[in-house]
């Protein structure tokens, strides 16, 4: 199905994996608890901390890197049918260039 759109075929086969599109299975759960518990913790510790501004920064860098990786999690799953319908045009659309061409 994606295995010959290389563009969008890794993410495609990741966000399967997890549950986030395509299914929803237990894998969903365990993925998205994973990854708020770490932002949270991440985010008190942050506020707890008493370290130097060096490691304030790297740790505020992961804060922001593990918050966007979920919101956009999130955000994927408030509109799943659209970008399962987006991959399918996409898919559609290749098809037919390939067959053009």
């Amino acid at each position: 199905m994606f295995d010959d759109l290389q563009l969008i075929h890794m993410s495609v086969r990741i966000l399967r994996f997890w549950s986030l599109i395509y299914q929803h299975t237990w894998r969903r759960y365990v993925c998205l608890s994973m990854t708020t518990f770490l932002v949270f913790t991440q985010l008190y510790y942050m506020f707890r901390t008493s370290e130097g501004i060096d490691s304030v920064i790297r740790n505020s860098y992961m804060l922001v890197l593990w918050f966007n990786t979920i919101l956009r999690a999130y955000l994927l799953l408030y509109d799943r049918e659209k970008y399962e319908k987006l991959l399918s045009d996409l898919e559609q659309f290749y098809y037919d260039l390939k067959v053009r061409a």
